[in-house]
């Protein structure tokens, strides 16, 4: 088998794979509300959780797989058969907490300013000083369905 067979049929079972998916996402937009108050929540549970399987599947093969071999191929910036390669940062802070603080209270600077407070945090600190952590924090409550 040639070297050009080969990737033939890395394309063909590729493609295969491709349409496989395209069905089951058609499939899944054909259900409808009607479907779903008609069935036993045993179904429904079922049905969410090979969703959520989908989900975690397609994103694991997507991170890991598919797009750093993409990525050899479309530079940041580019765009190639309607996606888009984007880079994002995000600032975290390196340093430990202490040596930040001591950093800035050197230069003159009131560390507080800087600070975001942890609501866990907050909590235990001010339960062991006695003071209600209900004068601070908020909670709130929502609900969603995780794989076991």
């Amino acid at each position: 088998m040639s070297l050009k067979d080969f990737e033939a049929g890395v394309d063909s079972t590729l493609e295969e794979i491709s349409n496989n998916l395209e069905e089951g996402i058609e499939a899944l937009e054909q259900i409808e509300d009607e479907d779903l108050d008609q069935a036993e929540p045993e179904t429904i549970a079922q049905l969410v959780k090979v969703i959520k399987e989908i989900e975690s599947k397609a994103e694991d093969t997507r991170k890991e797989e598919v797009e750093p071999v993409l990525s050899e191929h479309v530079e940041v910036g580019d765009s190639f058969e309607g996606l888009s390669r984007v880079s994002n940062s995000r600032t975290f802070v390196q340093s430990p907490t202490q040596i930040v603080t001591e950093r800035l209270e050197e230069a003159g600077a009131d560390p507080m300013e800087a600070m975001d407070l942890d609501p866990k945090k907050l909590e235990e600190v001010a339960e062991e000083v006695g003071i209600n952590p209900d004068e601070f924090l908020a909670e709130n409550t929502y609900s969603y369905f995780r794989r076991e």
